[in-house]
């Protein structure tokens, strides 16, 4: 019997706050082919603007709601249409989204990550699997 290969695009974004970083691999889950299909997409001026406020909030971040709620939107939509302009897109069957670090604490054990795993896996109808910390 053939083994199944499953296409699966990880992606993520640092702390540069720059973009979204993705790349393609195949993989049966537990042997992993590499593609060489890497990808970048630069956030929007908007988006990165709206980034550098929250993280200058630091831990007052998890008191603005309205930001959080706003910015965990903006943040999945911008990997939504990242992710559609793909020319691997149509091949996907399982998309990592480990979003966008906005606040992290090592020494209190606090970290913050934006996006909503279920609103991407809607607007691109694609399995997404998500909430990596």
């Amino acid at each position: 019997m053939k083994e199944q290969l499953l296409n699966v695009l990880g992606t993520m974004s640092g702390t540069s706050l720059d973009g979204i970083d993705m790349s393609c691999i195949k993989t049966d889950g537990m042997k992993i082919n590499l593609t060489n299909e890497n990808f970048f997409v630069k956030y929007s001026k908007k988006t990165t603007d709206l980034l550098y406020d929250a993280l200058n909030l630091n831990e007052k971040i998890f008191n603005n709601f309205y930001l959080l709620n706003k910015l965990n939107k903006i943040v999945t939509i911008e990997y939504a249409q990242a992710i559609k302009n793909l020319p691997v897109f149509k091949k996907i069957n399982l998309i990592g989204f480990h979003g966008q670090t906005i606040f992290h604490n090592p020494k209190k054990k606090i970290s913050l990550q934006l996006g909503d795993g279920q609103l991407l896996a809607n607007l691109l109808s694609k399995n997404v699997i998500f909430n990596f910390r």
